[in-house]
């Protein structure tokens, strides 16, 4: 339950208010992985100061697999 309560929270934190949230756990476990995967890649390639980009794309590869809501 205190899991389940922190990505809720952490997702009405990213939206800013909540008023038309759409929470989905497998989502937040999607884009945590995603960004676990690109920050290894990064880091691999010595990119790893270029990590924070990733999140200001328009269509951030860090929400690729995600549900349409």
């Amino acid at each position: 339950m205190l899991t389940l309560n922190l990505c809720r929270l952490e997702a009405l934190r990213a939206a800013e208010g909540g008023q038309n949230l759409v929470f989905s756990l497998e989502d937040m476990k999607r884009r945590a992985y995603n960004a676990l995967l690109a920050q290894v890649i990064l880091s691999k390639l010595d990119l790893s100061a270029r990590f924070e980009e990733l999140e200001h794309l328009p269509s951030s590869p860090l929400n690729f697999g995600l549900k349409a809501a």
